[in-house]
């Protein structure tokens, strides 16, 4: 009898143990539920000063000579470098505008591109990693040593529109909608080892003429957000899994013979609960020898998701040293950083209209006097940056 005890209080023991023990989890499972997020209503408007949502704001003037004026800026600004790119051209600078070498230049040689059409920089600012459309490989020049590394094993099949380092030898890769890779999304180890893959198979959207900036950032909880140039829907990925994160209500598209109006929607950035949005209308036109494409000016948006309430930004702007910078276009780059970039005429006419506005502190003023006298009309883009708040 005492060993019919023994053993029913030792099966009870057991059954309590594993009732308090902890459940495994499983790391690779998506959790989080679908926002849809309407921008067909009238909402309450608002301005935006981009300061609410950006620290450490600066204006860089990157140096300028002959040899290296840029057509445009394009590229990675860091804490430490700059890497700026046009067509023909990529530079690399100090953070505070130093020019130090040209990375390479748009030829069919060794060390130069056709199309760099995405890039990314490592958190220690060591290695600037970039994707040429006409050429195998990723890429990689050390920006401690200024010189060029053995590049990545990648087949190239097309045009990427995203690069994320995950680690210190794994990249994520996400393919174009009109390249011919057999990936949307996919990881891989730097000698060219696949870890993880996402097929391509998303419809894709051939009533949609016109198109977003694509988005690939990383995410809270090791997520992927991802969305594509030519879509309105933003899908969250982890590990091999990928659902939907985030659907936009528009308006339908109107067509009326050659002409097609609508809209389009993307994200442009995650502070806690809040979702800052981009959307502009466009109207495209076709004939028999041409495609025209007007895209009205871009509405930004702040979707609160604590209390599903949205607002509508009538003006965004950056406030620096008195004057207000105004931001057309919200784009906050992957590691944080916000580009908003001016041609350097622009910034002489915003100073000149402080100057003459009387507004400035002394200190400001005398601080735009000595830059507004650095500035020539046809000097490099200049930026305004600072670091997102998340």
């Amino acid at each position: 009898m005492k060993l019919l005890k023994s053993k029913a209080l030792f099966l009870i023991s057991l059954v309590v143990l594993a009732s308090c023990s902890p459940k495994q989890e499983n790391t690779n499972t998506i959790e989080m539920s679908v926002l849809n997020i309407d921008l067909t209503s009238d909402f309450e408007e608002t301005e935006l000063a981009i300061n609410e949502i950006v620290e450490d704001i600066k204006l860089i003037q990157l140096e300028s000579n002959e040899d290296i004026l840029l057509a445009y800026f394009s590229g990675f600004i860091g804490d430490k470098y700059i890497v700026a790119k046009d067509e023909d051209k990529l530079l690399y600078f100090t953070a505070d505008g130093k020019f130090l070498k040209t990375i390479a230049i748009r030829g069919e040689g060794p060390n130069e591109f056709r199309r760099i059409d995405t890039w990314v920089v490592d958190e220690q600012e060591k290695t600037f990693l970039y994707h040429d459309i006409g050429q195998d490989g990723i890429f990689k020049f050390n920006l401690e040593t200024g010189e060029f590394e053995e590049s990545i094993p990648f087949e190239t099949k097309g045009s990427l529109s995203g690069m994320l380092l995950m680690g210190d030898a794994t990249i994520a890769l996400m393919a174009h909608e009109t390249a011919s890779y057999d990936f949307l999304y996919r990881t891989q180890s730097f000698d060219g080892k696949i870890l993880n893959q996402i097929k391509n198979e998303l419809e894709v959207n051939h009533k949609k003429a016109a198109y977003n900036s694509p988005y690939f950032a990383k995410y809270q909880n090791s997520i992927i957000l991802l969305q594509r140039s030519n879509s309105d829907s933003i899908y969250q990925i982890k590990g091999d899994e990928m659902k939907p994160f985030l659907l936009f209500g528009l308006k339908k598209i109107k067509k009326d013979g050659n002409k097609t109006l609508g809209s389009s929607a993307s994200l442009a950035h995650i502070y806690k609960d809040k979702f800052y949005l981009r959307k502009y209308d466009y109207h495209t036109e076709v004939s028999t020898n041409s495609v025209s494409l007007t895209m009205s000016d871009y509405e930004h948006f702040v979707f609160d998701n604590s209390d599903n309430s949205t607002v509508k930004f009538s003006k965004v702007y950056c406030e620096y040293e008195g004057i207000k910078f105004p931001i057309s276009y919200l784009n906050i780059a992957s590691n944080g950083k916000l580009i908003r970039t001016f041609d350097a005429f622009e910034v002489k006419e915003l100073i000149e209209e402080a100057l003459e506005e009387g507004n400035l502190t002394e200190k400001q003023k005398s601080y735009w006097e000595e830059i507004n006298s650095n500035i020539d009309d046809t000097d490099n883009p200049i930026i305004i940056t600072g670091k997102a708040k998340v």
